[in-house]
């Protein structure tokens, strides 16, 4: 919808990105909604990728859904001029991977080489899964890298589900 308003929603959209005293999930809307007027309004796009990381650039204060659908919209608009900020995020432990994935997978998708701030390692964290009572055998371990699926395709997978995520807000 923001896209089809255009550049003229942009002011608007990064004033209440900005309020900490609005709710979460409106102002992931907005910053979705300045993505989109990127998306379709090409010339907006460093206009549009200021505003999302002078946004992120109080992650500590953010919570870490917003820091994480603020990265995804950096990610969509391939902004490298941001993935010194977007390091420095994932460093400080502030953005969800279960949105926004690693910052491996951050960096690949941008193309740029790490400072080495953040770690580097596997996209997403071994997850521990406990045994009910009574069963047999040792713990499952499940990785959730460990899916037969290559990068493009889990990366797809998760651009989805943050899709999904989005509409449900």
């Amino acid at each position: 919808m923001f896209a089809l308003i255009g550049p003229e929603a942009i002011p608007m959209l990064a004033r209440y990105i900005a309020d900490a005293g609005n709710r979460e999930s409106p102002r992931i809307a907005a910053a979705d909604g300045l993505r989109a007027i990127a998306l379709m309004h090409p010339g907006t796009r460093e206009q549009v990728v200021a505003h999302l990381t002078k946004q992120l650039e109080t992650y500590e204060d953010n919570r870490q859904d917003l820091n994480a659908f603020l990265v995804t919209n950096l990610l969509d608009l391939k902004a490298t001029e941001s993935a010194e900020l977007i390091e420095r995020a994932y460093a400080a432990c502030r953005v969800d991977q279960w949105i926004a994935g690693s910052w491996a997978a951050a960096r690949q998708e941008l193309g740029v080489p790490g400072m080495g701030l953040a770690p580097d390692g596997p996209p997403e964290p071994e997850r521990v899964f406990p045994i009910p009572a009574g069963s047999l055998g040792a713990p499952r371990r499940a990785n959730v890298q460990a899916s037969g699926k290559n990068k493009k395709s889990k990366r797809k997978s998760q651009k989805q589900a943050r899709n999904r995520s989005r509409k449900k807000k």
